[in-house]
């Protein structure tokens, strides 16, 4: 009975520590979230919630955050995300790796200083995980969001099927003229996205339904360093470029690839050369010639038997070459299109 009883006794004790480490891991997770609010507060970067509620014990800890909020004032623009709750998974023997989501109302709001431009994006639903290094910063990012809803200056409407996003840590390796190599930091980040539906308003030879569009690329130094107007100029004097490693869309029969490396000039606007490929071109380019008229079918004719070429498949593509550069998109030397600074 001795031997009963000093089990359960024993037993009991385990338990009781357990709990308490249980609530102590919980209890820290809700200091990490609020020195993080005092950090970003310090940047601009306001974050409101309501009481932090926890639960999931034995086996994980739960946060449940309602009423969660991030606004930011940056560049004239007011950024603000809502979440009507957001939840947050860790286990308590791994505090660095977390799960989050949500299935409830998400609204983002990109809003110009004298409200002429507004962009509202509503997700149906969002599942992401994040992992820390041992400084609790970020190191790794994934989101998983359902059936967006983006409404663009108060009248166009696009639907995003799924979104998918992933960034971690990633060397950049360069080579100098001697040959040696040196390695710098930055991150990489992808993004894919399926089944785009554009504005019906829109004009659009090629369709208003993009089937896919995959992203693949990294940029040197981190994200703060694109932050604000003032950041980005430090960033490109030091060298800062994004790496594309590949940008390809899928629409309606003809599939495009591309890759390249692309900075900013002196007024902020896409400095750089990307190389593209254009497969199954010759429906979308009849679309395209309808609404173009004459005189620009008859130049983009003359264009495309210049850039015309086959791969070993014996498939017709085009390949086209881009420079961005003094504030437009060139086509050997002609204008395709001008650009707009990433910043006002």
């Amino acid at each position: 009975m001795r031997i009963v009883i000093a089990g359960v006794v024993a037993l009991a004790a385990i338990g009781g520590g357990y709990s308490y480490w249980w609530d102590t891991v919980a209890q820290k997770g809700k200091q990490e979230l609020q020195a993080e609010k005092e950090r970003l507060a310090a940047r601009g970067i306001e974050i409101n919630y309501d009481p932090v509620e926890v639960s999931g014990f034995p086996y994980r800890v739960k946060y449940d955050l309602n009423d969660f909020s991030i606004t930011q004032l940056r560049d004239n623009q007011e950024e603000n995300l809502n979440f009507e709750n957001l939840w947050v998974v860790i286990q308590p023997w791994n505090f660095r790796h977390a799960i989050f989501g949500t299935e409830k109302p998400v609204r983002y709001e990109r809003l110009a200083e004298d409200q002429s431009r507004k962009t509202v994006i509503t997700p149906e639903k969002i599942l992401g995980s994040v992992t820390f290094n041992n400084e609790l910063k970020l190191d790794s990012l994934a989101v998983d969001a359902e059936n967006l809803s983006i409404l663009a200056n108060g009248k166009q409407n696009y639907q995003i099927n799924r979104l998918q996003v992933h960034e971690r840590p990633f060397g950049i390796t360069e080579t100098a003229s001697d040959n040696s190599t040196k390695t710098k930091d930055g991150r990489q980040f992808s993004v894919r996205l399926n089944d785009l539906s554009l504005d019906k308003n829109l004009s659009s030879p090629l369709g208003h339904d993009v089937q896919k569009i995959n992203i693949l690329a990294a940029i040197e130094g981190s994200w703060d360093d694109l932050r604000a107007k003032e950041k980005i100029i430090k960033w490109r004097d030091a060298g800062g470029i994004v790496n594309i490693e590949e940008f390809s869309v899928q629409w309606g029969e003809s599939t495009l690839t591309s890759s390249g490396s692309l900075s900013v000039d002196n007024h902020l606007k896409p400095v750089g050369a990307m190389t593209s490929q254009i497969l199954d071109y010759e429906k979308g380019l009849k679309a395209l010639t309808e609404t173009i008229g004459q005189e620009g079918a008859m130049m983009l004719g003359m264009m495309v038997l210049g850039l015309s070429k086959e791969n070993e498949k014996g498939e017709k593509y085009l390949d086209i070459p881009l420079t961005f550069q003094d504030g437009w998109i060139f086509l050997d030397t002609m204008k395709l299109a001008q650009l707009s600074p990433v910043y006002e």
